[in-house]
């Protein structure tokens, strides 16, 4: 299926496409919603699509399950100072420089 194509393959699909695949992701969030992995796959499906703030929130979520989520903390901060957040993204930096010393 085109769908199907899309997981191997993040090219801009048709809006049918994109909607099957965001409900694929909301649907994983909501089998499993402790799972930060399922989050942060739904933050880059949004983030990709245009929907920064799904993204956001998303990724939050995401933090709020593992808040050493490296994948999550790369993307909010991308977001973050894409919106002008600093003190976020100077947060989400600040995480991830504690990982890179661990």
């Amino acid at each position: 299926s085109q769908a199907a194509t899309f997981v191997l393959n993040p090219a801009d699909p048709d809006p049918e496409v994109r909607s099957e695949v965001l409900g694929w992701s909301r649907q994983a969030t909501r089998a499993e919603p402790d799972f930060p992995l399922w989050w942060a796959s739904l933050g880059v499906r949004e983030l990709t699509y245009g929907d920064e703030q799904g993204a956001r929130r998303s990724f939050e979520r995401a933090l709020e399950l593992q808040p050493y989520h490296e994948f999550s903390l790369r993307n909010l901060a991308l977001i973050a100072e894409r919106s002008g957040d600093t003190d976020l993204a100077r947060t989400m930096r600040a995480r991830l420089l504690e990982l890179d010393e661990s």
